[in-house]
């Protein structure tokens, strides 16, 4: 039986794409969360205060069930180009106000930064194997104005959030792989079905 795969060749790259995005995310909740706790320590947080969240991407959705493969893409994709804004952001104020000579502290900050960057790299490949439209990054709006002590809670909220979507974009894209699994599987099917009708048709089995 011949069966022309070749409407299939992107398939491979793509299901690779979906595993190293999933590496990916995996690798930044792992290093969030440590970053996490030495960003408290070094802060002095101690308590759970009430935190400034205006400006951070939530995670949490009451339609995550309902969202479409598009919807699904950009709501990452927008999250990731938001938290990569924040980090900078959190990262210049640690440099200029908190821990100006920590630099192995920076560098950690910093280290997420770039995988972040990484990570929206790998999202909009899966976009354009998937023909969505990527859009480029929104600008986002500049907070209020914070106390210094705001500013490290908020800084706090930031990488709570990340790690949260982290958890969120795992869920996310296992889903999105599995369901282009079962429909390569299912087209698989058809065009081995087409096939044998066609073979079965000029009397060759």
């Amino acid at each position: 039986m011949a069966v022309d795969f070749k409407v299939m060749k992107p398939f491979p790259h793509l299901l690779e794409t979906f595993n190293r995005t999933l590496q990916q995310v995996r690798k930044i909740h792992s290093d969030a969360q440590m970053l996490r706790q030495t960003y408290s320590e070094k802060q002095g947080l101690t308590t759970e205060l009430p935190i400034e969240t205006d400006g951070i991407p939530k995670a949490s959705t009451s339609q995550w069930n309902l969202l479409t493969e598009g919807e699904r893409l950009r709501a990452n994709l927008t999250a990731y180009q938001t938290f990569k804004t924040l980090l900078e952001d959190i990262l210049e104020e640690q440099k200029s106000n908190f821990t100006p000579l920590d630099t192995e502290f920076h560098n950690s900050i910093g280290s997420i930064i770039s995988q972040v960057e990484m990570l929206i790299h790998h999202i909009e490949e899966i976009m354009l194997l998937l023909e969505v439209p990527v859009s480029p990054p929104i600008k986002s709006d500049k907070h209020r104005p914070m106390s210094l002590f705001e500013k490290k809670l908020w800084g706090y909220k930031v990488l709570l959030e990340l790690c949260q979507w982290t958890v969120r974009s795992v869920r996310d894209f296992n889903l999105l792989k599995n369901k282009r699994k079962e429909a390569q599987h299912f087209r698989v099917d058809m065009l081995a079905i087409r096939a044998n009708k066609r073979l079965s048709g000029t009397g060759f089995q």
